[in-house]
């Protein structure tokens, strides 16, 4: 018997291997036109590119393992009944506790590395990113100055063009700035400019031979001069959301730390891992579930109950991210969906 249940169980993580890999592509391709779009907007150094592709798989695994484990065990079962093997395992004496103990220690065992992902893989990628965004900040790149280019301005209702940049971003030639302020816009022109950034982290570019022209929303005043120096100050990058901090500690920090909303981050952090376990209980539902027949119905029936879990998982986080909720409300859509799991495995234990 336990031949049969290994070689179930090996069926079942080959076919939720592919499906990782199938929907990690799939997320890439998506986070690939996102991270592009961030770069064209200049929002994203070109040299950060691949490394925010990089860093973001981490996070994509949250999505893609409690899938891949749902939709793998369906299709293996599915496959089993299809190739006649399940009548071969039931008619060896295979018991639903048998079966239920293998997936229980195989979706334990994902959990497992679930949890591994999102405690320790997740906010280490976080933080890595983090350091190259840091590093490129000393460059005048950051916030968009990219040769030949017309792009936003971080934190401004304005755009920026430069005709060259060179010496790694810190010298722009041809400068450009239009900037709608209350009542007026702005328009700043130099011949170059020299990228600057003082201990403090405040950013400015000094400029030479340039031209500065203020026009009012309405009436005709139309304000012009000349310099031959001159200092443009760059808005300061808003500061991270305090969620934004937490996402770079390990679960092992946030078990110890005292500090408003880790608590909350510890409680997500988990709520991956014990998706996969409760995800894969539904998943021998719906696999072996009555008979052979209806096996797309059952596939249908698993994302459903994959979508439906998430989504609750999602509103939670708002919920709790909002303030309206208790960080502990986790736990109150993982016992529901555990109970209904549970409530029935012991039906279908009895027509077994």
């Amino acid at each position: 018997m336990l031949i049969l249940l290994a070689y179930l169980t090996r069926r079942w993580l080959a076919v939720a291997a592919v499906i990782v890999v199938l929907l990690t592509i799939m997320l890439l391709l998506l986070t690939l036109a996102e991270a592009a779009s961030e770069v064209a907007a200049g929002r994203l150094p070109p040299g950060l590119f691949w490394w925010q592709l990089l860093f973001s798989m981490p996070e994509a695994m949250g999505i893609v393992v409690p899938l891949a484990v749902t939709a793998g065990l369906v299709l293996s079962i599915g496959q089993s009944q299809l190739d006649r093997e399940w009548v071969v395992m039931r008619s060896s004496g295979l018991s639903m506790r048998q079966l239920l103990s293998a997936v229980t220690l195989t979706g334990t065992g994902f959990a497992l590395v679930m949890l591994f992902i999102t405690g320790y893989v997740q906010p280490w990628s976080q933080q890595q990113l983090e350091l190259l965004k840091q590093e490129a900040a000393r460059s005048a790149q950051l916030w968009g100055m990219q040769a030949g280019r017309f792009v936003e301005i971080p934190g401004t209702d304005g755009v920026a063009y430069v005709a060259a940049v060179k010496d790694e971003g810190f010298v722009l030639e041809d400068l450009f700035v239009a900037v709608h302020k209350e009542g007026r816009d702005e328009v700043l022109t130099a011949r170059s400019g020299e990228y600057q950034q003082t201990a403090d982290g405040e950013r400015f570019i000094r400029l030479q031979e340039g031209q500065r022209i203020e026009i009012p929303s309405a009436g005709l005043a139309v304000r012009d001069a000349k310099f031959a120096g001159g200092v443009l100050q760059i808005p300061q990058q808003q500061e991270r959301e305090r969620r934004d901090e937490l996402s770079q500690r390990t679960i092992t920090q946030l078990v110890v730390s005292n500090e408003n909303g880790a608590g909350a981050e510890f409680n997500w952090r988990l709520a991956s891992p014990i998706a996969v376990f409760t995800l894969s209980l539904f998943a021998l539902i719906c696999g072996a579930w009555g008979q052979a027949e209806g096996r797309g119905w059952r596939a249908v029936l698993s994302i459903v109950i994959y979508v439906t879990y998430v989504q609750a998982i999602n509103l939670a986080r708002v919920r709790v991210d909002n303030g309206v909720w208790e960080a502990m409300s986790y736990y109150w859509i993982h016992a529901l969906f555990v109970l209904i799991a549970g409530s029935l495995i012991t039906v279908m234990a009895r027509r077994f």
